[in-house]
């Protein structure tokens, strides 16, 4: 409507402005004509001078009711004749010698009189323009009374097309908005009539059907979409199984929590665009690296390898599909990884025993040959020795010889005991009352710059053993210490119960759960490394000089424990020590009880608090982190001192730190606690060791609170009742 107006309003001023245009215009020239005329008769008048002629001329123009007035002058400029229609009005004395011009309601010319092209004078005339307005004021009034009447009809139509077409199309209008912004499907259309917007309304609401329809069967197969996405999702996240994606540039593009957790990874971020070959270790990425290929190429690959980490080794099998689009190429692998480390650990436990079987099966055979054998010698040296009787020379030679027979008879009896599958004579002991008996053989066996220091706990459990045998393994042991410290040291004897249970055994193959006897025999020497760990209990394996040992006393030993039932645990660190756990079963008697029973009747200490785990032996950390959380505690770990130094100083809500003594990185467990002492005594510190506890009372310059802390130490292993008491009795001591 408003254009509508507005575009009647326009023409209406256009038409007005032409109007006044052209009135103007036919004036003028009205007035022109005029001009001409009268200045053509009036030259004889005024080349004659006459005025009388030339004002009766000038009188004609009162038939022309717009003229007011006209002059007549001569070339010299003065006035000859003039005319006024009502007399009022004078003309100038002068001539103005001006062109025409329009002013103040006048339309005034100037005509010159010319002669043969000479001029003779000028003729002034002045007409009213009231004429051209009144005509406007007329034309303007009709204009005005078009653009009315043309705007009621406007009106009324706009009206007309509001009522039947915009208001249904606004309205249709509205509901496509409500559609657009909220997704509301359930509008109701109101009713039409059978023209045009009725037809497009119910083509309208018969689409809306559709898409609702079509929306409903949507949400249905997106809900059964989610609901099996959320299976798969849950399946894959909680899967007891490492499930990964890899590009085809080898780079992890996802990883499920379980796998991220087996990986050694925090989140998924961490392993975003990490090459899958970092994993594997350099011994075992070329062979996993041409399989990786294979994948990639379209073929599903199969393997095992062991991984990159040098701290925590672990042991995986793995498999990769390639995900292949339409055409058939690879666009992705799909990788499924399990972690067999128990299994190699078991499978290298069972090759040690069938190995260690073997070889005592051999030894056994070759030694009782072998005794024969040395008999017929050591016999023959004796008839030998009777039959050259006053050969001296004859006497040395022979006593030379019988000696080296005695030294091979020795060899050979070490070799009987080591293959014995069972002991000969066992009975209940206690097993402190050995190292009463052999505490002066085992310190005169040792130099004098070596100190003897023993922990003997009371009320021990007893073992079935044979009382040889346990002194024996106890003096190669004290021997084996003695040669890891040349330049002398401490060798510590420890006993203690233990409970071993199902978190020892996992990460422990060869041992078994239950209640055994602990005999810990540690020195402060050079240390071990892994490879002589996992070689040293073997027969004939020595790290001694060639001529120095027979590399049979630690096999001995092995064999000892073995038959009684036990296993033996080795801790070592380079240029810090070694301790040997021997675990003796707890002898039958009527209070021995199950170690699940054991610990359903002590009710474990819970809490709430947040503890920071310190250790670079991952399977501890997840060992202690699973026994923690799941008696209350918020759990934090770090895999060194430093680290934790950070956690200390990012989060103030750490209440203890339970921290291992010997650890990567340049600063140990007791330099971790006297800074984090100096930071806030209010922190609480447990500290923990697979060395004795005599041995880690080392001097630490004096410092009380040092001592402390090496008194309530945790020792390795430990069990879910006793982590959970020395946690809970650290919490609650007064800071």
């Amino acid at each position: 409507m408003t254009v509508t107006v507005c575009s009647l309003l326009f023409v209406g001023v256009v038409f007005v402005s032409i109007d006044q245009y052209s009135s103007s215009d036919a004036m003028y020239s009205r007035i022109n004509v005029l001009a001409r005329v009268i200045s053509s008769r009036i030259t004889a008048a005024v080349i004659f001078d006459d005025q009388d002629t030339a004002e009766r001329i000038l009188s004609t123009l009162q038939q022309d009711k717009s003229v007011l007035f006209a002059c007549v002058f001569i070339a010299s400029g003065e006035l000859v004749a003039s005319y006024s229609m009502d007399g009022t009005v004078k003309c100038p004395k002068n001539n103005p010698d001006k062109l025409d011009y329009q002013n103040d309601g006048r339309l005034d010319l100037f005509q010159p009189i010319n002669l043969n092209e000479e001029r003779l004078g000028a003729l002034y005339l002045s007409a009213s323009t009231q004429e051209i307005d009144e005509r406007l004021l007329r034309f303007t009034t009709i204009v005005l009374a078009v653009i009315l009447f043309a705007s009621a009809i406007a009106f009324l139509l706009v009206m007309t097309l509001q009522k039947y077409i915009t208001a249904p199309l606004i309205k249709l209008r509205d509901i496509t908005d409500n559609i657009s912004t909220y997704g509301n499907y359930d509008q109701v259309l109101p009713e039409a009539g059978d023209d045009e917007i009725g037809s497009l309304y119910r083509s309208f609401s018969r689409m809306m059907a559709q898409i609702k329809l079509r929306i409903a069967e949507r949400q249905r197969a997106e809900n059964t979409l989610k609901q099996s996405e959320n299976k798969f999702r849950t399946l894959v996240q909680n899967a007891p199984v490492c499930i990964h994606e890899i590009d085809i540039e080898g780079r992890f593009t996802s990883m499920n929590n379980t796998g991220l957790k087996m990986m050694g990874f925090d989140d998924e971020l961490a392993i975003l665009g990490l090459v899958y070959l970092n994993v594997v270790c350099e011994d075992d990425r070329q062979n996993v690296e041409a399989l990786l290929t294979e994948a990639l190429d379209g073929t599903t690959s199969f393997f095992e390898f062991k991984s990159a980490s040098e701290k925590d080794t672990r042991y995986f099998s793995s498999s990769l599909v390639p995900i292949k689009d339409e055409h058939g190429q690879v666009q992705r692998l799909m990788g499924i990884t399990i972690d067999i480390t128990k299994n190699k650990f078991n499978e290298i436990a069972l090759r040690r025993a069938q190995k260690m079987e073997a070889i005592g099966q051999l030894t056994g055979g070759i030694a009782h040959d072998f005794n024969n054998i040395l008999g017929i010698i050591m016999g023959n040296l004796d008839l030998l020795k009777m039959t050259l009787k006053g050969n001296d020379d004859a006497h040395i030679l022979i006593g030379k010889a019988y000696k080296g027979t005695l030294r091979a008879a020795d060899i050979t009896r070490h070799l009987l005991r080591f293959s014995r599958i069972e002991a000969i004579k066992t009975i209940p002991i206690n097993v402190n009352s050995i190292f009463e008996n052999i505490d002066e053989l085992v310190a005169k066996s040792l130099t004098v710059s070596i100190d003897v220091q023993t922990q003997l706990s009371e009320n021990l459990w007893p073992v079935n053993v044979d009382p040889g045998d346990l002194e024996d393994a106890i003096l190669n042991l004290s021997l084996n210490a003695k040669d890891a410290m040349p330049e002398g040291g401490r060798l510590i004897i420890e006993t203690s119960n233990k409970i071993l249970d199902d978190s020892y055994v996992a990460i422990n193959p060869e041992s078994s759960r239950g209640e055994f006897v602990m005999i810990s025999i540690s020195d402060d020497g050079i240390g071990m490394s892994e490879d002589i760990i996992d070689k040293v209990l073997e027969p004939f394996f020595t790290t001694k000089d060639l001529g120095s040992g027979t590399g049979l006393g630690l096999s001995m030993v092995y064999g000892f424990v073995k038959r009684s039932g036990g296993h033996i645990k080795i801790y070592s660190e380079l240029g810090e020590g070694t301790t040997f756990n021997i675990f003796l079963p707890r002898a039958d008697s009527v209070d021995k009880k199950d170690v699940n029973e054991v610990l359903a009747l002590t009710e474990l200490p819970r809490g709430k608090e947040t503890i920071l785990i310190v250790d670079d032996e991952n399977e501890l950390v997840d060992i202690a982190t699973k026994i923690l959380q799941s008696l209350g505690y918020k759990v934090l770990t770090v895999a060194n001192a430093q680290q934790a130094l950070n956690v200390i100083e990012n989060n103030n809500s750490v209440e203890l730190i339970f921290s291992d003594i010997i650890m990567p990185g340049g600063m140990d467990g007791y330099q971790l606690a006297d800074r984090i002492h100096k930071i806030d005594p209010r922190y609480k510190m447990l500290l923990t060791s697979g060395f004795t506890k005599k041995r880690d009372e080392q001097p630490i310059n004096d410092n009380e609170y040092l001592h402390k802390l090496v008194t309530n130490r945790l020792h390795k292993p430990y069990n879910r009742l006793e982590l959970a008491i020395a946690v809970r009795r650290i919490l609650d001591e007064s800071t």
